[in-house]
């Protein structure tokens, strides 16, 4: 059985290659972040699983804040639908941002989730603890990463 020590080293090594930049985003780009720039983040958007809920509408402003909201709203919808089943009768998700940093052409958002489904009966239910996920998110896009 793996020590403390050793777990929490590799959990560091984890998050650490997810925040060092290791998402493809290049290091060269702008990092101008008003309108009339073009973005370097490419003009793209993560499809959600099939299910009841949809892609959230794109802030009017991005702001360090805003790309926040806008990442665990996406988050949570892509959990949802992920664990949404016609037995599925109560499906709860929380997301919470352990980073966010501005980036060239928009903003990198790292959540942690988890949730719970329950059953229609309510007699069983399951619990959901996710994995680190960021998302690049700004002008137009929202891409999604999970860590490995």
């Amino acid at each position: 059985m793996p020590s403390r020590r050793h777990v929490l080293c590799a959990s560091a090594g984890v998050f650490g290659s997810l925040l060092a930049g290791c998402n493809g985003v290049p290091e060269s780009a702008p990092s101008n972040l008003g309108g009339e720039t073009t973005s370097v983040l490419p003009q793209q958007r993560h499809e959600l699983p099939n299910g009841p809920k949809s892609p959230p509408e794109p802030p009017e402003a991005w702001t360090e804040k805003t790309a926040r909201e806008y990442a665990i709203k996406y988050e949570e919808r892509h959990i949802y639908n992920r664990l949404h089943t016609t037995e599925a009768s109560d499906i709860n998700v929380s997301c919470n941002v352990t980073k966010s940093e501005a980036i060239n052409g928009g903003y990198r958002v790292v959540l942690l989730c988890g949730g719970a489904v329950y059953s229609e009966d309510k007699t069983t239910h399951g619990d959901y603890i996710g994995k680190p996920v960021t998302y690049l998110v700004g002008n137009g896009t929202a891409i999604r990463k999970e860590s490995e």
